[in-house]
């Protein structure tokens, strides 16, 4: 949707769906570090699934260096790969 703005001159533009949305979310103090992994895991599964293997790889590495995260996180990232090799085309 484009804003006309000859016909509105003077006036602010309307407020956005996209700015009530970002209102409505909040931003997890003290749970960086999790959130930031939970994000880069569905990142890597996200690029594996899309056959972007070198950006797949990138983030797994990186999940490997991540302290607690084999922990906290049910799945394994070893195990994730297993699958994709076991069934390649299972989406």
């Amino acid at each position: 949707m484009e804003y006309d703005y000859d016909s509105h001159q003077g006036q602010d533009p309307p407020e956005t769906s996209i700015i009530s949305n970002q209102q409505q979310r909040q931003h997890p103090f003290g749970q960086e570090e999790h959130v930031s992994a939970e994000q880069l895991f569905k990142s890597f599964c996200n690029n594996l699934y899309l056959g972007q293997w070198e950006l797949a790889r990138a983030c797994g590495l990186r999940l490997s260096e991540i302290e607690d995260f084999e922990r906290r996180r049910p799945q394994d990232i070893t195990e994730v790969l297993k699958a994709v090799v076991r069934h390649p085309y299972h989406r």
